[in-house]
Parts: structure tokens; C-alpha cells; sequence
């Protein structure tokens, strides 16, 4: 699939954590608009995934087994890949601009996921939704060891 390039921000990064979702989730939660390219690699299997986001809403995701030859797309395709355990995660992230994001929705109509695309940032909890609105934090264990060495 030929995509627009973009603007390409930082260096590769490689990951340490197994499961490239929880990657995925926080672009989406940081509003992002581009592409991120996924390298995923184990002895048994190497995936090349790209994933573009519009303000955090993933609008399309498509990748490849290349020792497979087999494609997948989508959200399922996400998920499946965060159920195998991978030895190495390669990440580039592209920034697009407005025009770029049109030109994804007008050519490939057919491979966007659920219209407006789908949110992967994790839903926060009714309470930490009240801790964040009222500006409130937990306190650390020092600050309580603090407080209790008083008595």
C-alpha cells in the first residue's frame, strides 16, 4: 500500500515492551495524526504494520506476515498481533498534514476502519475522571511515610 510520506519525527524507536497495542494506545491518546510504522519481529514470524491515525482516532491499519505472505487489516489485525510474543519492536512515526489524511480517505475508502476511525486510548475510570478534573494526584509513599513519621 502506498501511502504519503510525511514528516518523519525523531529516530526509529525499538521497544522493550512485548505488546505494540499498549504503543498504539498511547499515540492515541496523545491525539496523534500520521502514520506509525511497526516492525515486529520473533524467531517464528516478522510483520510489517502501518497504522494511521487522525487526532488519535485510528482511521487505517493494515500490515503483513512476510514469512507468511499473508495480510491482515483493521482492528483485528491489531489485536492478533498483541496476543503473540515478539522479541523486537521497531517503530516510525510520520506526521501528516490535513491533506494528507484526505488523500488516505479518498483512496482507500475500503480499507478504513469504522467510519471515523476507532479510539485506542483506554477509558479512564469515573474516578480517575474526578481526580483529573478536580486537579487532585495520589500521593507518593514518601509524602505518606512523611505524614506518618509525625506520630
Amino acid at each position: 500500500m502506498l501511502l504519503p510520506k510525511g514528516v518523519k519525527l525523531e529516530g526509529s524507536l525499538e521497544i522493550k515492551e512485548s505488546n505494540p497495542l499498549l504503543y498504539l494506545q498511547e499515540v492515541s491518546c496523545k491525539k496523534f495524526t500520521g502514520l506509525v510504522d511497526v516492525y515486529l519481529k520473533n524467531p517464528d514470524q516478522t510483520v510489517a504494520c502501518q497504522v494511521v491515525f487522525n487526532d488519535g482516532k485510528a482511521i487505517l491499519a493494515v500490515g503483513k506476515f512476510l514469512r507468511e505472505d499473508k495480510e491482515g487489516k483493521g482492528i483485528d489485525f491489531i489485536k492478533e498481533l498483541s496476543t503473540r510474543k515478539w522479541d523486537a519492536i521497531k517503530i516510525d512515526l510520520f506526521k501528516y498534514s490535513d491533506s494528507d489524511v484526505t488523500l488516505i480517505n479518498e483512496y482507500y475508502k475500503e480499507h478504513l476502519i469504522g467510519g471515523l476511525g476507532v479510539d485506542l486510548c483506554p477509558i479512564e475510570s469515573e474516578r480517575e475522571a474526578l481526580l483529573r478534573k478536580l486537579r487532585i494526584r495520589e500521593p507518593t509513599i514518601e509524602e505518606i511515610d512523611k505524614l506518618l513519621g509525625n506520630y
